[in-house]
Formats: C-alpha cells, structure tokens, sequence
C-alpha cells in the first residue's frame, strides 16, 4: 500500500497530506499496522537497548523466552489513557501451562489460543472471551491440471466439502463457513454467494461422474499446522466420498510458505491466511490464493478487471463491485473460502476497558484493573 504513496506532505504539526498514484481504498489497513517509532533510535530495537514508540506505556525490559515489562509513561501527552501501573507480557508455552497461568492469577490476558482451549474457560463467570482477527483458510485448486482444469470439477469440490462439520470439528463453533474471502460485515458482502456451495455430496458426486473424473487421485499438500491438519482430514474424507482419492501431504511451514510464494503446491492445498479483518483490497494484494502468481495459477483478463474495477469504485460504487468479482471468483472456484477462524483472546474481568480491534490488537488506552 505505502508503495503507492507519491508524496508526503507535512501541512502542520497535527496534518499531513498524502498524495496516490492510483486510488487506496486500503489505506487505513495500513495505518492499523503501522507502528510509530523514534527514527533516532530504531536501528536499536533488535537487540531491545531503545525501543521508543508514541503509547501511554513505556518499554521497561525485555528477558528472551520470558518476558517483556511494560510501565505507565508519566509524560503522555494524555494522562488518563494510562491506568495501569506496570505490564508483563509473559512468555508462557503451550495451551495447559497458559490456561494453568489464568486459572491462578498470574495472568489477566492470554492470546491467541486455539478456539478448543479457549471454549473451555468459556462457562468460567471470571473471564470473558473476545475475538478479533484470525485466519483465512481456503482449499486452493491447480486450474491448469486435471482434474481441475475442469471448471465443473471445481464447482463441485465447492459441494463436496462440509464446512459446518470444519467448524463445529475444529474451531469449536468459533468461525465462519464461508466460502468468500471477505469480512461478513463489510458492504458488498454476500450471504447468498458466501452459502452458494452449501453442503451436499450427492450433487457433487453427479458433477464429478458427469465430468468423467470419478475415481481421480488427488495430491492435497497442507502445512504442519494443527487447524490445516485437522481441516484436511475431513476434507479427505469429503473427497471420498463423491468419488475421489486424496492423499495429504504434510510439509513444515519453512517449505510450505516457500512453494506457497513460489505458487508451486501440485494439485489442490489448503493455506492459512492471517488476514481476518483486512479489507477485499488489501485481501486481493496480500493473501497468496488471489493475487497475481497464485498457487491455483489462475489469473484472466476478467478477474484483473474486476480486481481493478473495485480498487477504482468510490464508496457508493464499492459493493456492487466486491459483488461482482465475488459472483466471478465463486463461479470459477478456483480458491473457495472454507472457514474463517477467528482469534481467540481470553481477558478477565478484572481487567475493566481492555477492548480489541477488528484486526486483533489488543488496545489498553483506557483500561483498568479492578482491585
């Protein structure tokens, strides 16, 4: 995004101007992700001796593999956005160990925990659960090798998969079963195309006889995640049965994330995008199953131009676009959504004003502990 940024003028010391070389509806996903440092002493965050930003909190300590201190900055420039005294942000491994340091009070906050652990602190009157950003995880298919090739065939793999069974199985109910991209709440959004390939075997059995691929051997490569893991057992046996042969393979992150950028995963894959919370703009440039050098190797005149189109829409215009590159995407099913899992971050009552933001940060301007 901020390579398309022409010019940068100061106007005043509250304002500036930015100048694009094309239109950004995607902007302020930037300005979420962009942290504010002191240029003077940035080369010194590595080894943690300055690390200086522009928050009510000051960076105090940082022990590797333990733990990093956070204290109340007394001189900033708003005196009540920080309430708390002193942060610790533990470095605690492994889910049991994290629920064991909430459980005993040595911990308030815990995140990013798996929707199976976090559920359990569910009924606890103690806590609340919150969740804010999260993965995509889509099942991406080779459209230039058989039998993907075949644009029924794809279709019919939308049919094929059971994505309320991936939710309720693995991410305990927590996620979405779409088969879109995109944020639910974001205008343009969908419910009909995001349910179009509802669930029903028999009619992806027919498809896949009808296109004469019954009885295929599938290659299905994932990453050694657990979610991609626990996703790609059911997706075999979806497979199966309406008439196909899968074999997953499983390849450490490094290697993945590599052929993943490379856009050389075989036959069909199931990535994971953290990408939740993004805008479709910033989801068509950032996540590898849609931008340009695609693992499905899929890439036409009509998709650029309806990529194109909504980045150029103003505001009135913008949902009527993403709908109509949604209606072409879902047509040609050459990367279809299957759950969107959402982070999980566990905070505890005491902690009063403690909110999160559509991306997942955690925002503690404001927020309090109870006594």
């Amino acid at each position: 995004i901020a390579k398309e940024f022409s010019s940068i003028e100061i106007v005043g010391e509250t304002e500036l101007k930015i100048s694009f070389n094309r239109p950004l509806p995607n902007v302020f996903d930037l300005f979420e992700e962009t942290s504010i440092v002191d240029k003077d002493t940035y080369a010194n965050r590595e080894d943690g001796s300055e690390v200086i930003g522009t928050g009510p909190y000051k960076f105090t300590s940082w022990t590797p593999g333990a733990e990093i201190v956070l204290e109340r900055y007394e001189g900033y420039r708003d005196a009540d956005a920080a309430k708390i005294d002193t942060i610790r942000h533990a470095i605690i491994k492994g889910p049991p160990a994290i629920v064991a340091a909430l459980r005993s009070g040595r911990a308030q906050i815990a995140f990013n925990l798996v929707a199976r652990i976090a559920q359990t602190l569910k009924a606890d009157p103690g806590y609340d659960i919150h969740s804010g950003g999260g993965a995509i995880f889509p099942l991406g298919l080779n459209t230039t090798v058989p039998p993907f090739d075949n644009k029924e065939v794809r279709q019919a793999i939308g049919f094929a998969i059971d994505r309320e069974r991936i939710n309720a199985q693995v991410f305990a109910g927590t996620g979405t079963p779409t088969a879109l991209f995109w944020n639910p709440s974001e205008a343009g959004y969908s419910e009909e195309l995001a349910n179009r390939y509802a669930y029903d075997p028999e009619k992806a059995k027919s498809m896949i006889e009808a296109a004469g691929a019954a009885g295929s051997k599938i290659t299905l490569i994932i990453p050694a995640i657990p979610p991609n893991r626990a996703t790609a057992e059911i997706v075999q046996n979806n497979l199966k049965a309406v008439g196909l042969e899968a074999e997953v393979t499983v390849l450490d992150v490094p290697t993945y994330d590599k052929r993943q950028v490379a856009g050389d995963l075989d036959q069909a894959f199931i990535l994971i995008h953290g990408l939740v919370g993004y805008s479709s703009s910033t989801l068509l440039s950032a996540a590898p199953s849609l931008r340009e050098g695609n693992p499905s190797k899929f890439w036409t005149e009509e998709y650029q131009s309806l990529r194109e189109q909504l980045d150029a829409a103003s505001e009135a215009e913008r949902p009527a676009a993403l709908t109509a590159l949604s209606e072409y995407m879902i047509d040609e099913a050459f990367s279809l959504a299957v759950v969107q899992g959402a982070t999980q971050t566990v905070i505890s009552k005491k902690v009063k004003g403690a909110v999160l933001s559509a991306r997942g940060h955690l925002l503690l301007g404001g927020a309090s502990l109870a006594k």
